[in-house]
């Protein structure tokens, strides 16, 4: 998805699941 392209509503909700995908990732990198 483009940056900055998100709406309002489903924004922060799919800027959080990215996150947190990518804490898991790092996670799983890291151990």
């Amino acid at each position: 998805l483009p940056c900055g392209c998100w709406e309002p509503n489903s924004g922060p909700l799919e800027e959080q699941q990215l996150l947190l995908t990518t804490e898991l990732s790092l996670g799983v990198v890291i151990n």
